[in-house]
C-alpha cells in the first residue's frame, strides 16, 4: 500500500492531463481498501499486491463517443502511459447491462498498474446501481 500512496498523485496527474486534453472529465478514485487488496492479492496473485491492478483507480467521463474514442487512441500512443490490458464493455456489456471501457495502464517511473474506467455521460448514471449488483454477485461467488 505504501507504493500505491507514493505513486498515486503522479499517476493521476499524468493520466488526468491526457483525459482532459480529450474533453473528458477526470475523477480520481480512492485507493482500494487495504483489506480488499490483501484478499485479492492472496486469492489471485500468491500474495503479491503489486499485481493487483486496481489499487490506484480513476474514471473519465465523456460527452460523446468520439471524445471517448480519441482518448483511447491517445492513451494507446507510445509515451509515458502504456495500456497493458483493456476490456471493451461497451460492445460487450456486463450481464447487468453496465457498459464502459476499462483500461489498466502503467505510467513511466511508477511500479504499479492503475485502473482507468472510461464512461459515456449518458451511461454513467447507472454505474452506482450496476456496482451494487456486481458486489452482490461477487459475494455469491459469481
Amino acid at each position: 500500500m505504501t507504493a500505491a500512496e507514493t505513486y498515486n498523485s503522479v499517476m493521476h496527474g499524468i493520466v488526468r492531463a491526457i483525459v482532459e486534453g480529450m474533453n473528458g472529465v477526470y475523477q480520481e478514485g480512492p485507493l482500494k481498501m487495504k483489506e480488499r487488496v490483501g484478499e485479492k492479492a492472496q486469492n489471485d496473485y500468491n500474495g503479491d499486491f503489486l499485481k493487483v491492478v486496481d489499487i490506484v483507480r480513476s474514471s473519465a467521463v465523456f460527452h460523446s463517443f468520439d471524445d471517448l474514442s480519441r482518448a483511447i487512441v491517445a492513451l494507446n500512443k507510445p509515451g509515458v502511459v502504456q495500456v497493458v490490458r483493456s476490456k471493451d464493455r461497451v460492445t460487450t456489456p456486463l450481464p447487468s447491462g453496465y457498459r464502459d471501457v476499462l483500461l489498466n495502464v502503467t505510467v513511466e517511473g511508477c511500479a504499479m498498474v492503475m485502473e482507468l474506467q472510461l464512461h459515456l455521460k449518458d451511461v454513467i448514471a447507472v454505474k452506482e446501481e450496476a456496482h451494487r449488483i456486481y458486489d452482490f454477485m461477487r459475494t455469491l461467488g459469481w
